[in-house]
């Protein structure tokens, strides 16, 4: 955390029940994504953490540029993205097959 926090500055409220206008703890959050993980069949090894990793690899294989996943992503830097890119073997060969067409 930096700073004062107000309730405002949470992503998620809770809006119903004893702890409306509450935000939700990230303990909560975690819980809830594994059930919905495995309830949707996906491993429940999966992390928030890394499927954002997966959603920045993914924006910039589409053809995004780092700058552009930098700023969707909210970072302070396009270099802080670049360290969270991850280059795949069929981006590679894709590219390489592009070179001899």
């Amino acid at each position: 955390m930096r700073g004062k926090i107000s309730p405002s500055d949470y992503v998620f409220i809770y809006t119903g029940g004893n702890t409306k206008g509450q935000p939700v703890r990230g303990m909560r959050v975690y819980r809830e994504f594994k059930r919905y993980c495995k309830e949707a069949g996906i491993s429940t090894s999966r992390t928030l953490h890394g499927m954002r990793h997966q959603a920045f690899t993914t924006w910039i294989e589409k053809g995004f540029h780092t700058a552009e996943a930098s700023y969707m992503a909210g970072h302070s830097s396009q270099k802080v993205t670049e360290k969270y890119t991850h280059l795949t073997v069929k981006r590679l060969k894709d590219k390489m097959d592009k070179l001899h067409n």
